[in-house]
């Protein structure tokens, strides 16, 4: 039996991938784990019992009416499963229905080799009797528990399992930052606090969740608003926030057609007749018994980091240019007072005719005009290199510098 051993150990993935393809076909994945690691740790947990009764049984493990399956080790793992299955409240005929295919998808995996007859025909009847004895195990535990202890261990669990239901949609609506859950039909299944506040303005946490379904407008419907300019906004009503932009719902082929596991796009909207930066963040949900097989949308407002590396690039655009006056103003300082005292040297000749007097008058004023333009752009970037002047624009520096002289 040392080869079957070695076969069940190499082939877990291909284990729980047919067993998983039997579940899909049969419906049972309607009420199983939506996460592959439970999956894997089921085929783990059974191919353990297997290859612990391959260690312990020296021939095929036959049944027998008196026997004692208390210490049987393949027995035990039925037990146990039928302690927790029960809890969770999973009835024995769905149990044992799905077992059938577990039992398959070994036998199916014993087809896939390339063993002789004779031998395969021994490994198909041993895994047979161990499945056998799984399923009287489970049937064992099953039928000694009383309808009293059954129902107890229901409602404890029920109990349980809503204060996790509670903890994690807690969790939800305490997330700082928009997310969106849609359906496998693209129609928005839930969102929380924080998506519902940037869609609506005003919420209250868990009432999108909390909401009777008569409650929630369908989309366009009488408690939708109409869009707003070219954003195609489409608002929900007070009770419900059905109602998503268009530029979110465009991006939903883009990331189908990209076929990624995360896909990250950002765009500039009017939303609420304000300009805003959005980065959209779309996943899937990890989700491989395709019950719930549709897309999780982060969304991220952008705007004030944007504002802030716009106000930096401008910043150093200011600092450049002012740089470069009070290298122009050192440069052309001194000539264009020795333009003016020329000038005004001239004007004092007696000889010079009322029209050169005119054209030298011109020439003093342009100096002049042009020498104040230039020292009061120095004298700003002095006030700004010593922090008197802050983010403000070109055009409000001016009145910075009045109220500091």
């Amino acid at each position: 039996m040392k080869r079957l051993s070695q076969i069940i150990k190499d082939s877990e993935d291909w284990l729980m991938s047919r067993v998983l393809s039997y579940a899909k076909e049969r419906g049972y994945t309607l009420y199983t784990s939506t996460l592959v690691e439970a999956w894997r740790l089921s085929i783990s947990g059974l191919s353990e019992s297997i290859l612990e009764a391959l260690a312990h049984y020296p021939d095929i493990p036959e049944l027998s009416p008196d026997e004692n399956l208390t210490f049987d080790p393949v027995a035990r793992f039925g037990i146990v499963e039928a302690q927790r299955h029960r809890e969770r409240g999973v009835s024995l005929s769905m149990f044992l229905g799905l077992m059938k295919y577990y039992r398959q998808s070994y036998l199916d995996l014993l087809d896939s080799q390339e063993i002789p007859s004779p031998e395969k025909e021994r490994y198909a009847l041993f895994i047979n009797r161990t499945f056998d004895r799984v399923e009287i195990g489970f049937c064992t535990e099953w039928a000694g528990g009383d309808s009293d202890r059954a129902i107890q261990e229901l409602q404890v669990n029920n109990r349980l399992m809503t204060n996790e239901k509670n903890k994690y949609l807690t969790i939800f609506e305490s997330i700082p930052v928009p997310v969106i859950i849609f359906n496998a039909a693209n129609e928005v299944e839930n969102m929380n606090l924080a998506a519902a506040k940037f869609f609506h303005g005003q919420a209250i946490a868990g009432s999108h969740y909390y909401s009777m379904p008569e409650q929630k407008p369908a989309a366009g419907g009488p408690g939708a608003r109409e869009p707003e300019g070219d954003s195609g906004a489409a608002l929900a009503g007070e009770t419900g926030l059905f109602d998503l932009l268009d530029w979110i719902k465009k991006e939903i082929p883009h990331y189908n057609q990209k076929g990624v596991g995360d896909f990250y796009t950002e765009k500039e909207v009017n939303y609420s007749g304000e300009n805003k930066a959005i980065g959209i963040r779309i996943t899937r949900g990890l989700d491989i018994s395709e019950k719930f097989s549709g897309l999780i949308i982060i969304l991220e407002d952008l705007t004030p980091l944007k504002n802030e590396q716009r106000i930096l690039i401008e910043r150093e655009k200011l600092q450049a240019a002012l740089e470069t006056v009070g290298m122009v103003y050192h440069e052309l300082g001194q000539p264009l007072q020795v333009i003016m005292g020329m000038a005004e040297l001239i004007l004092l000749d007696s000889e010079v005719t009322p029209e050169q007097n005119t054209q030298l008058g011109q020439i003093v004023a342009a100096a002049k005009n042009l020498s104040d333009i230039i020292r009061k752009l120095d004298k700003i970037n002095a006030y700004r290199t010593k922090g008197y002047v802050g983010n403000s624009s070109i055009l409000d520096l001016d009145d910075s510098i009045k109220d500091k002289d």
